[in-house]
């Protein structure tokens, strides 16, 4: 019925601005740093307009049937199911999702009315708790560390901005950024970037780093990396651990460094078919161990893989490496491809006439060679 909506309509203003409070307040936790006035009343804004919005689909709501709404709510879900597919957020509480919990908070509240009972408002308070709650969990468990990780990362990035003039500063600017970076991910290991950037910044103490020293910061790169794999067994921290392994095989020299980093490119390249990365990759490793043959069908599926994302730009090799995998290809070919027949005729007619030209050794004669 929609001759009381006003029950209806305070509980989803209610549950839209608990959800929408503290979703802005966690927000703002991590970026009150960083925001301008602007950038705060833009925030603002946009609060009021998803209380407005939340409103208006609760008197919406309250005006159809409910299957039309089940209908919409599943439309909506799916929606959001394919929108976390495409974007990896899924698992990151949004707008999107706050929004969906404000409709179910509306469709609930009528749930009662559809059984012939009064129009309580309790279904929607309960549920409306049952939100304050789980972002009160959000809070704890995600915003708070998340916002002690966000410092600890803006600590490291100032440490190595500017960086010093000499090699001994830079180095040590390189390893407080390891140290804090490490240190960041250890305060919410749910995000592991910051685990992968400290291998990377080993990785450029690496570069400053003389001699041994240098070895050894690409060790702790390699052991920074493989951590993150094992904890995080993201792809992008396998990239890393064999381009800090392809570093420590080049100054070692290790036959066994190469094979297995061979081994493990291989491996990405199966996790990821259809990425172009993992078979140029895997193609560079091949071909700076003289195996051209199989470096060449590793470049060809990385241009195949390139080709597919003719639409996008941005997620497709530079044209200079494209121009480079082209000419080892070309190279590979031209030198393992079978001669002409006619030249190979020229070829046999010219050894033999090298060997006629050649002077013939003397026999010898004596009563033994008689």
């Amino acid at each position: 019925s929609t001759s009381e909506p006003a029950p209806r309509i305070i509980t989803a203003a209610l549950a839209a601005g608990a959800a929408g409070g503290l979703g802005l307040a966690a927000a703002l936790l991590i970026e009150i740093e960083t925001l301008n006035g602007l950038g705060l009343l833009a925030r603002v804004v946009g609060l009021g307009g998803f209380m407005i919005a939340t409103v208006v689909l609760a008197y919406v709501v309250g005006a159809v049937e409910r299957r039309l709404v089940a209908a919409a709510l599943t439309a909506a879900v799916v929606a959001l199911l394919i929108h976390g597919q495409i974007e990896m957020t899924f698992y990151q509480p949004g707008a999107v999702v706050w929004a969906l919990c404000a409709v179910g908070v509306a469709g609930g509240a009528r749930g009662a009315e559809d059984r012939g009972e009064p129009g309580a408002p309790w279904p929607g308070a309960v549920a409306a708790a049952l939100i304050v709650g789980f972002a009160l969990v959000v809070g704890w468990v995600g915003v708070l560390p998340g916002r002690a990780q966000a410092r600890l990362v803006r600590e490291a990035a100032s440490s190595v901005h500017p960086l010093a003039p000499d090699r001994e500063g830079q180095l040590a600017q390189r390893a407080r950024a390891v140290e804090l970076l490490t240190e960041a991910y250890e305060t919410w290991p749910a995000n592991g970037l910051p685990l992968d950037a400290a291998a990377r910044q080993a990785m450029k103490a690496a570069v400053v780093a003389p001699g041994a020293t240098g070895i050894q910061w690409l060790e702790r790169a390699a052991e920074l990396a493989d951590r993150a794999v094992a904890e995080r067994g993201s792809n992008r921290s396998r990239a890393l651990s064999i381009t800090a392994r392809r570093e420590l095989a080049l100054r070692r020299g290790d036959e066994q460094t190469w094979a297995r980093l061979i081994a493990d490119a291989a491996a990405l390249t199966e996790a990821d078919p259809h990425g172009i990365r993992p078979w140029r990759r895997l193609g560079d490793l091949l071909w700076e161990r003289g195996r051209a043959a199989d470096a060449v069908a590793a470049y060809e599926r990385a241009l195949q893989a390139d080709a597919n994302f003719e639409l996008d730009e941005l997620k497709r090799l530079p044209e200079r490496d494209r121009d480079q995998i082209r000419r080892r290809i070309e190279e590979t070919r031209e030198k393992h491809a079978p001669a002409p027949p006619a030249l190979r005729r020229g070829l046999l007619e010219r050894a033999i006439e090298r060997q006629a030209r050649r002077p013939r050794a003397r026999a010898n004669v004596g009563p033994e060679g008689c």
